[in-house]
């Protein structure tokens, strides 16, 4: 959709709320570390923000049209309750303050109240007309409450009429099959079935360049290469709602 977008003309910026750097299991496998430290992990943050905006030059996007915020991955949700003011420290990092270089805003402490300052911030610089985010059907903790952050801070600028949903955690074993299959199409996901899906045709040329920045992101990749390339399909999906509509309960009562 992106390479869409500016094939049409638009103008594309995209925003990372997180550095990524809470996957041990990926630290322990691309660092060669049995017990990853907070070093090790930072230095996954570091590299998977590195990984993202080489995946945006792939897709056309320069590093001048992106907005790397650095809060804790696995973490939003603290911020957005528990954590909205007092200062959360990320377990698998020990930061309690945005530390990977090139952030919006380096040393902002990780409250809630920070992280909605920045997108504030980003939303004020760019004055969308389309904001893609994550559904709140999507498992991802950091994913749902971004959806709830999304909703909310557009809605103040009674703007939420420009979201636009999107999932990657759908269920358990979704997308099927896993690994590349670009002659297929990306189904609806299952924890999101009720919602008003928008397929978006990708045309060869459109899933290539899609497989090429999927692929820059080889931390993930030599984990989790089958679920990530099997979004590499011949359309993606868009909901145009975050909730499904409910139906009004029938009256048994006469009128």
């Amino acid at each position: 959709m992106l390479q869409q977008a500016r094939a049409s003309g638009a103008q594309v910026y995209v925003a990372w709320m997180t550095a990524g750097d809470g996957f041990e299991f990926d630290a322990v496998l691309t660092q060669r570390v049995l017990d990853p430290s907070f070093q090790n992990m930072r230095e996954l943050g570091q590299t998977r923000i590195g990984e993202a905006l080489r995946a945006a030059g792939v897709l056309g996007i320069p590093p001048d049209h992106t907005f790397t915020l650095g809060y804790p991955d696995g973490g939003l949700f603290h911020l957005f309750t528990t954590n909205y003011d007092d200062p959360y420290t990320a377990p698998h990092t020990g930061a309690s303050k945005v530390y990977v270089s090139g952030a919006l805003s380096p040393g902002n402490a990780f409250t809630g109240r920070n992280l909605e300052a920045d997108i504030r911030r980003v939303l004020d610089q760019i004055k969308p007309d389309l904001v893609l985010a994550p559904a709140p059907q999507d498992f991802h903790s950091d994913h749902h409450t971004l959806s709830y952050l999304a909703l909310r801070l557009m809605s103040e600028r009674h703007q939420e009429a420009r979201l636009r949903y999107w999932v990657v955690h759908g269920a358990l074993e979704w997308p099927v099959p896993k690994g590349l299959h670009p002659n297929l199409p990306l189904t609806i996901p299952p924890r999101a079935s009720h919602l008003p899906w928008q397929q978006v045709p990708l045309n060869p040329a459109e899933e290539k360049i899609k497989l090429q920045a999927v692929n820059v992101y080889q931390t993930q990749t030599r984990i989790m290469g089958r679920f990530m390339r099997a979004f590499v399909r011949r359309n993606e999906l868009l909901s145009l709602e975050p909730l499904p509509e409910i139906a009004a309960p029938r009256s048994n009562k006469a009128p």
